[in-house]
This record gives C-alpha cells, structure tokens and sequence, in this order.
C-alpha cells in the first residue's frame, strides 16, 4: 500500500517545513504531532491493525493545519502545497485501500473468520443436519418454523440452507410451497 521509508522522509519533510513557523506558535507542536500520529497509525497499518481509518482522519486534521500555515504565510507556498498534495494522495490511497477491503469482506464474511472458528462451524453444521435428521426420523414431517422452536439461536435463513443441503443429497424432499412448505424424509 505504501513505502514505510516513504511516510518518513514525508514526516521529516513536514518538520523542516514546520522549522519556519514562529517559534511559539502552536501550530508548529499539533502539525507535527499530527504528523508523529499518521505515521504511527500507517506503522500499525502495514502491521494488520486497524489504524487507517485513524491515519485518514488524523490527516484530515493536519490537512487543515496546513492551511492556517498557509494562509499566514509561515513558510513557502509551494513548501505547504506540496505537502498538502503528499498527504491528500495519502488519504486518497488510504481510502481507496479501505474501500476496497470493505467490499472485500462484504464479499466474503468468511475471510474474516479465523480456521478454528469455520472449523467450529463445520462440526456445528454436521451435528445439526445429524439432529434434524433424527428429528425427521421420529416426526413424519417438519417446517422451518418448527426447527426455529429446536434451534432458537439460529436464522431461518440458515435453517433453510440446511434443508437445501440435505435436499441437494436427496435425504430429504419438499412437500408444499411458501408457508405450507413442510421437508420429509425421502425413504419414507
């Protein structure tokens, strides 16, 4: 995403820049905390925290430090302009990046969960089609509705994907549709 090295030279450069800014202004302390803050955040970035939406606001702050330097002259305009232009497209790459990972996990929520937790699931997930089937076997038919009561903690959604999975290997049938929609088993 980014060059470690780059945001360094870009934080000294902020410094030397902030050097021309009168000795006891403010400013001068927040632009370069600002500065140490985005590059802490960038620095836990790369190392998988979840600091680059910090960093987009920190530089949001420090984007309008600089304009006060800016409109008071402290140093050269083309000095603050183009830090400006280095950390706006800092942001930007930041943005685009934490766009993309959004869409990424949107895409796929399983990306996020840990191999022992799908692993979790996968036991879970069989000892449920287990139990349904067993209840299948004591009951001639049975409903979503009614596996919801067994199983309150899980979604008719995923109830539902239980009954196409067992479906798709022919172990039970659909009888019925919308809400008169009841699942036997198929040797029965």
């Amino acid at each position: 995403m980014f060059e470690r090295s780059h945001i360094i030279k870009l934080t000294v450069v902020l410094y030397k820049v902030s050097n021309f800014f009168p000795v006891n202004e403010p400013i001068k302390c927040a632009i370069r905390e600002k500065a140490n803050e985005i590059l802490a955040n960038l620095i836990l970035a790369e190392k998988g925290k979840n600091s680059s939406l910090k960093a987009v606001n920190e530089i949001e702050v420090l984007l309008a430090y600089l304009q006060i330097a800016k409109a008071q002259k402290w140093a050269k305009e083309q000095d603050v302009v183009a830090l400006e232009e280095k950390y706006n497209g800092l942001k930007n790459l930041l943005e685009e990046s934490f766009k993309n990972k959004k869409a990424a996990v949107e895409v796929s929520l399983g990306s996020i969960r840990t191999k022992a937790e799908k692993d979790q699931e996968v036991v879970l997930g069989k000892k449920r089609l287990n139990d349904i089937v067993d209840l299948l076997k004591k009951r001639d038919e049975i409903q979503v509705k009614d596996l919801k009561e067994v199983f309150p903690n899980l979604s008719k959604r995923t109830l539902r994907r239980d009954f196409e999975y067992l479906l798709s290997r022919g172990v039970v049938e659909r009888v019925g549709d919308n809400n008169t929609t009841v699942y036997k088993l198929k040797n029965r």
